[in-house]
């Protein structure tokens, strides 16, 4: 009977987690030789390397074959992971697919404090994880710039000078993502009401919506099977709801995710018909 592999996960020295199949081979039997002498060898297939630097180069693959779990990624900064001991709209927006009967798992790769440089360089990792665990990226969705924007000085035209180049590096994250295996969709969330730095995040927003268009509209790529690239609007949540003029309780990340579900939805509903995604109970 062939000797069936077991899969092993293996942390490297940066940081990605990687899974591979080995596979054990006792020479000789066991049962002929003293257990002092048994020896064991293993043969690991040699895998492409996962790229951590966050280049656009960097292609992450998944790492065993078999049925996955559609997964949306959701990645950013402290606006994604929650308030400390509150919640998030990856929370959110998890029950409100398992509300619409969506058999999708929401992965929150939210990290308090990040840049946009921080997001891209966790990125690759990122998704390498939830792949490793089985998962397939279906979305991911970028909220990025807030913490570019705090370390930035008061001053308008430093503000000005700095919204391309924060831009820039947004745009940098959502190739990466594209380039992901399973070629999910890429969203950026604009960024909501941000007391101290309001007039940055309007220009901020105003430079993602002439990258990507209007809230909503799908940019089809033109590469076969790749996924679209949509801009999701968070311009309109309501200020009064920010816990500490940049953070939001519940009741405003439940907006966020309100604002995803409008723009995810009706993709969800187009992949299922197409037999692009694997997702049950979404009614036409």
């Amino acid at each position: 009977m062939p000797q069936q592999p077991t899969i092993t996960r293996q942390v490297c020295s940066d940081g990605v987690q990687r899974v591979s199949p080995t596979y054990v081979i006792r020479w000789p039997p066991a049962a002929t030789i003293p257990a002092s002498e048994q020896r064991a060898l293993q043969f690991r297939p040699i895998s492409r390397k996962v790229c951590s630097t966050g280049l656009s180069s960097c292609k992450v693959h998944p790492a065993a074959p078999g049925k996955r779990t559609p997964t949306i990624l959701c990645i950013g900064d402290s606006l994604t992971s929650g308030s400390r001991g509150s919640f998030s709209y990856p929370e959110e927006l998890q029950a409100m697919l398992e509300q619409a009967g969506i058999d999708m798992k929401v992965s929150n790769g939210g990290n308090w404090g990040d840049t946009t440089d921080q997001i891209r360089r966790r990125l690759p990792s990122l998704m390498q994880s939830v792949m490793s665990q089985g998962g397939r990226l279906a979305f991911v969705l970028v909220l990025a710039g807030t913490n570019d924007l705090l370390q930035l000085p008061p001053l308008e035209a430093t503000v000005s000078v700095s919204i391309p180049r924060i831009a820039g590096k947004i745009k940098e994250i959502l190739d990466i993502a594209s380039q992901a295996a399973f070629h999910p969709h890429v969203g950026i969330l604009s960024l909501p009401p941000l007391l101290s730095r309001d007039v940055g995040r309007l220009k901020l927003n105003q430079s993602l919506r002439q990258l990507f268009g209007a809230p909503g509209l799908l940019h089809r790529s033109q590469v076969p099977g790749a996924g679209a690239r949509f801009l999701v609007d968070l311009d309109t949540v309501d200020a009064a709801l920010s816990t500490d003029g940049v953070h939001y309780g519940q009741e405003g990340y439940n907006q966020f995710a309100k604002r995803v579900m409008q723009v995810i939805l009706p993709m969800l509903k187009a992949d299922a018909a197409h037999g692009g995604l694997a997702v049950s109970s979404i009614s036409a």
